[in-house]
């Protein structure tokens, strides 16, 4: 199988900090709606916050997780980490999709019936039953989704499932 370049594994690099940055920015982005949102009293604040979600899912995380994906497949195909040579690529791996797939499952259609709520009973929809569930599901997935992104980092930084080196010297 070919190899990339240095130089590319590079660049392939940056991209996916990138990647990651644009996801985890968007997720703090949807965390701080979700504070600004228990505070909102009028309609047309809670409609402007839940378009800002709805913005932050579509042009941040979506795009940013996508990114971690496609690059990840690409570093397993293409570079000698590899999908299961190394036991901490396979955990950040597994960690990602248990991330991601929640919210790619909850987090865009909890915004949408939000809206719906707000749109329904305008100010009082935060008293409508359903509305502060739906605020605290988004708040947990978007703290769920930050504590394994923050797991993914620690498992990247310190490959806690590698294999040891023999560091002992002959006497």
């Amino acid at each position: 199988m070919k190899r990339l370049s240095p130089r590319t594994t590079r660049a392939l690099k940056a991209l996916h900090l990138v990647g990651v940055t644009v996801w985890v920015s968007g997720v703090v982005c949807t965390g701080a709606v979700v504070l600004a949102l228990s505070q909102q009293a009028s309609q047309e604040g809670m409609l402007a916050l839940l378009s800002l979600a709805e913005l932050a899912d579509y042009l941040l995380i979506i795009p940013g997780a996508t990114a971690c994906y496609l690059l990840g497949t690409v570093y397993g195909l293409f570079t000698a980490w590899g999908f299961v040579r190394h036991r901490w690529v396979a955990a950040k791996w597994v960690l990602y999709n248990i991330a991601c797939i929640p919210a790619m499952v909850l987090a865009l259609p909890t915004v949408k019936a939000m809206r719906q709520l707000v749109l329904l009973n305008g100010a009082a929809a935060p008293s409508v039953p359903g509305f502060q569930e739906k605020l605290v599901l988004l708040g947990a997935l978007s703290g769920y989704i930050l504590v394994i992104a923050t797991a993914i980092a620690l498992v990247s930084v310190y490959k806690p499932f590698r294999k040891k080196k023999n560091t002992e010297t002959a006497k």
